[in-house]
């Protein structure tokens, strides 16, 4: 299969916090991150659909750092959603 990725992407193990007015506040795991978006693992069944904008708070190296931002839903599949910024 050939690779369609613009952005390569490296694995990530990191907890952050997604909301969006049809889920509220949800934790998530960051799988893997790239220039062009993140892969996030969910375990529960209520996730914003393709096409919404959520707000991705991901926790820092430091405690006191959070890193906020907007991204878009642009995949769905049975484990989590894949994000692109917005």
């Amino acid at each position: 299969m050939t690779e369609k990725r613009k952005s390569p992407r490296a694995p990530v193990d990191s907890e952050a916090i997604i909301k969006h007015s049809s889920i509220g506040e949800q934790g998530v795991i960051v799988r893997d991150a790239s220039d062009g978006g993140l892969y996030i693992v969910t375990h529960n069944d209520e996730l914003p659909p393709v096409g919404s904008i959520v707000t991705v708070m991901v926790q820092g190296q430091a405690e006191e750092e959070v890193s906020t931002c907007n991204m878009q839903v642009v995949r769905m599949d049975e484990r989590g959603i894949g994000l692109v910024p917005c």
